[in-house]
């Protein structure tokens, strides 16, 4: 995504909004990643779909769910105090996404943060 940092305002300009959104919603799940350039188109291009199509905050917030709960079930069952690699990475990713998730909440629903 760094060598293309013009793609987001290139999908807006399209008819279709379909590639714009999967784009959101991959962006989304490691948007604290992002340059803040980046970061900044991906919050405005959300605000505006999210304006003219409310149900697109369902539909991204239902994806980082849904990405949450699949991190979730590839953590195998083992002891909360396991320091093994694999786990480690998956606790890790799983920590990034539930900050993208809760950055996603700010932006689109600021007057719900305490």
């Amino acid at each position: 995504m760094q060598g293309q940092p013009d793609i987001i305002p290139a999908l807006r300009r399209a008819k279709d909004q379909k590639p714009l959104l999967l784009w959101l919603a991959i962006l989304w799940r490691e948007i604290t990643k992002l340059e803040a350039r980046i970061q900044e188109q991906v919050i405005d291009a959300t605000t505006r779909a999210i304006a003219q199509f409310p149900h697109v905050e369902d539909f991204l917030l239902l994806l980082l769910n849904a990405e949450e709960t699949r991190l979730e079930e590839k953590t195998p069952c083992v002891s909360s105090w396991s320091t093994d690699e694999e786990v480690e990475t998956l606790r890790l990713k799983l920590y990034e996404l539930r900050e993208s998730r809760t950055h996603f909440y700010e932006v689109c629903e600021p007057d719900d943060i305490p």
